[in-house]
């Protein structure tokens, strides 16, 4: 879809930090902490409250294993695996055919997901109980019309340069498919299949620690199979979510 390429064509020009002649140009300050940034996700498609690292594609993470999906740019990694950008300014601009497709009403969308990132305080600073666990909405009108809302959208693919995945997507990571976890709920898994053939990817952002909750939800997994030799895991919301 042309919305998708030029979205893309977007975040490539802010992932190469353009600075070309003819090229709208402006900046936007990177000089909070990583982990800064995650408790701000609530604002975009990611969630709060938990968040989930992305980095280069390891050996175990395989399209067999549900990764390398339309869109992906990585894979689910473990603390301290990540990657983010390390200067405290991104240069970013905008396009002839960004202009042409979105015009200025699209340039708007954009400086003001970027004037999220640039309102967050410094990590130190945060307060987790000032960011809602769920700031979704759903607007059913550009639903049916399969409209996109550039704002979120560009704060989501921004995030992802960043460092930062959809947290409920990586709750449950498969590192090797076992068939016997197929159409089985998590309490049914043998014992061992978390590390050994599962792994946690989805963070508290307090602790660091590996969790199954997000937004305050606690998820469980189910294990979803096509084939023997391929399988997914689905997480389930076991209340209310």
């Amino acid at each position: 879809m042309k919305t998708r390429r030029v979205l893309i064509q977007f975040c490539i020009l802010v992932a190469m930090v353009l600075a070309l002649p003819g090229v709208v140009r402006a900046r936007f300050k990177r000089n909070i902490c990583f982990f800064a940034v995650c408790i701000a996700v609530g604002l975009s498609t990611l969630c709060a409250h938990a968040f989930s690292l992305l980095g280069p594609y390891e050996s175990w993470i395989e399209q067999t294993n549900g990764f390398h999906q339309l869109g992906d740019i990585g894979g689910p990694m473990d603390i301290g695996s990540g990657y983010r950008w390390n200067v405290p300014e991104v240069t970013y601009g905008f396009d002839q055919s960004f202009l042409d497709f979105f015009g200025t009403n699209g340039v708007v969308a954009v400086e003001n997901a970027i004037q999220i990132l640039n309102n967050l305080p410094p990590a130190s600073q945060i307060v987790f109980t000032n960011y809602p666990l769920n700031s979704l909405a759903v607007n059913y009108t550009a639903t049916a019309q399969n409209l996109l809302d550039l704002k979120s959208a560009t704060l989501t693919l921004l995030l992802e340069q960043m460092g930062l995945t959809q947290p409920t997507r990586n709750i449950f990571a498969i590192i090797q498919w076992n068939p016997s976890l197929a159409n089985l709920p998590e309490y049914s898994w043998p014992d061992g299949t978390i590390p050994n053939d599962v792994v946690l990817r989805n963070f508290d952002p307090e602790s660091f620690a590996p969790s199954q909750y997000v937004n305050g939800a606690l998820f469980s997994g189910w294990g979803l199979s096509g084939s023997p030799n391929y399988g997914g895991l689905y997480p389930k919301c076991n209340h209310a979510c």
